[in-house]
């Protein structure tokens, strides 16, 4: 939590320079060797801010629209993704960009491992992992492949099937067993999704403003 609050190069870790999401992750990693298991809000702090930080140096994905289709063998069409924004191909993402969201990964993995993800989790730790499924979705595929290869974050990929709009609605449904859960949302996640003309995000944003 401390390392987050430093000023950009204000850390002096030899990764990264100085980078403080990049600080907190080698912390993050630090507890995983010792067997310390966080708390929640912990893992979600760091998940959240490596998204915001991706976010800010990604470029942006399409927003309006379908999703993209791709042709099975057999000639049928389906979507490649479920997100509104969702690309087999698009713009090149930067290694600075994919480096934020290799950290969102560990975060989130580190917050399945510890059992954060299982019956009882929180609203808000679910509305974040529904935020980085969004961004898995809307990664060019070779960039998606290649960064799920590269992050052990098995546990985290297979929560809800990594689905983000069944993520989003399970935080939306378990909104009211949560108090104060609407000052703790990721709110890159609902400028997304309002930006978004994808007919699915549509209804999720007319949901969450319903009941959060």
């Amino acid at each position: 939590e401390a390392m987050l609050r430093l000023p950009a190069g204000g850390g002096e870790g030899e990764n990264g320079g100085g980078d403080p999401i990049v600080e907190a992750a080698t912390l993050h990693a630090d507890a995983r060797a010792v067997g310390v298991r966080l708390p929640a809000p912990l893992h979600v702090r760091l998940l959240d801010a490596s998204l915001e930080a991706f976010g800010a140096v990604a470029p942006s994905p399409p927003q309006g629209g379908e999703p993209e289709v791709q042709q099975e063998q057999d000639g049928a069409e389906e979507p490649a993704s479920a997100a509104g924004g969702g690309s087999s191909g698009g713009d090149e993402v930067s290694p600075e960009a994919l480096a934020y969201l290799k950290v969102a990964l560990q975060a989130a993995e580190g917050l399945a491992r510890d059992g954060h993800l299982l019956g009882g989790s929180s609203a808000a730790s679910v509305c974040s992992m529904a935020w980085l499924f969004w961004h898995l979705d809307a990664l060019p595929e070779a960039s998606r492949s290649q960064l799920l290869a590269d992050v052990d974050c098995s546990l985290a990929t297979s929560f809800l099937e990594r689905d983000w709009s069944r993520a989003l609605l399970v935080a939306i449904e378990d909104f009211g067993c949560h108090w104060g859960f609407s000052g703790k949302l990721p709110r890159g996640l609902f400028h997304a999704l309002e930006a978004s003309s994808a007919p699915q995000a549509v209804e999720l944003v007319g949901l969450a403003r319903q009941r959060l």
